[in-house]
């Protein structure tokens, strides 16, 4: 954490994101929420963690990364109208079972991989080609500056 000029440990900051959700007593209606994995211990453990992505606010901590926990938490949370995820079906089930009025929709990190990738795709069987005109429009400019 020191690197992102932040003079605290991992755990120091889990600890303090941990007793603000569990102190938050007089919580309002949790309309939109963002739900995505979380590492406990770095590569071994995952857990849950749901945003209130109106307040920007975690509103709980799940301690494990399963459908079946999620929809039980999503259950007990009716108003919820819109479930920001990413691509895993792990939460679009969870969703589908614990909230099913809601609207899915993909968080903005997942949505710009996933047009990254396709345009990758779709361009990749032209990088070739191009970088071969890039290398001739080079040399042909090369030889226009020596004329």
């Amino acid at each position: 954490m020191a690197s992102l000029g932040m003079p605290v440990s991992d755990t120091t900051i889990l600890r303090s994101v941990r007793k603000s959700v569990t102190a938050q007593t007089n919580r309002a209606v949790v309309r939109i929420v963002g739900v995505d994995e979380r590492a406990w211990r770095k590569g071994t453990t995952f857990g849950t963690v749901i945003v209130d992505l109106e307040r920007c606010q975690v509103v709980e901590q799940l301690a494990d990364r399963s459908a079946a926990t999620t929809a039980d938490w999503l259950k007990r949370h009716r108003e919820i109208e819109v479930v920001s995820r990413d691509r895993a079906g792990l939460y679009a089930d969870a969703a589908r079972e614990g909230v099913p009025q809601a609207r899915q929709i993909t968080d903005r990190f997942h949505l710009l991989k996933n047009l990254r990738e396709t345009i990758e795709r779709q361009l990749g069987p032209f990088e070739a080609p191009i970088r071969e005109l890039r290398s001739r429009s080079k040399t042909i400019l090369t030889r226009r500056s020596k004329w």
